[in-house]
């Protein structure tokens, strides 16, 4: 009797695990395994000589340097004021690139929060495109000292719809 119970059991694993259907934890498990599309936010900062298109930004950039992650030194041009800004040690583990932009200045892309998934929600397959359109509830885990001052979304919880691609060797994949 044992022997039947394993035997139907392990049928039954394999015929699920081949099965073409995309489940829940099919999709959580596909979302998990890529590495090429973290669920993080990145933002982007100036860095370098740079001038203020408005008192917000610059205020940002106050606070940004009050928090101990950027410096900000005043240099006067012939007309104009303009802003030195450079990153401090503090802030370097949360940069992922720097790219020149203009003559004396950069542009650094800065992590901002990394998330887990909390909750799968609709699946819907488009057999026509051979994908899928999954709707998933993502959780903050990881906030840098950068998500407060540019974030714009503050909440916890963020809807998104990703796009899972099927293919004739791998099955779902979503990255590759």
């Amino acid at each position: 009797m044992k022997k039947k119970v394993i035997l139907l059991f392990l049928v039954n694993l394999i015929v699920t695990s081949c099965s073409d259907k995309l489940t829940e934890s099919k999709v959580r498990d596909l979302i998990n395994q890529c590495t090429s599309k973290p669920l993080e936010t990145i933002s982007s900062i100036n860095l370098g000589k740079t001038m203020f298109t408005s008192e917000k930004e610059f205020n940002i950039y106050k606070k940004l340097e009050e928090k101990g992650l950027i410096s900000v030194k005043k240099t006067k041009e012939k007309f104009f004021t303009k802003y030195d800004i450079s990153l401090t040690k503090e802030a370097k583990p949360y940069i992922s690139e720097a790219k020149k932009k203009g003559k004396y200045g950069y542009t650094a892309k800065v992590l901002l929060c990394k998330y887990e998934v909390e909750k799968i929600g609709n699946i819907q397959n488009i057999p026509s495109k051979n994908t899928a359109e999954v709707k998933v509830t993502l959780k903050k885990i990881e906030k840098t000292p950068f998500d407060e001052l540019l974030n714009r979304n503050q909440s916890e919880f963020v809807d998104k719809t990703i796009l899972i691609k099927k293919t004739e060797n791998n099955g779902w994949v979503y990255c590759e």
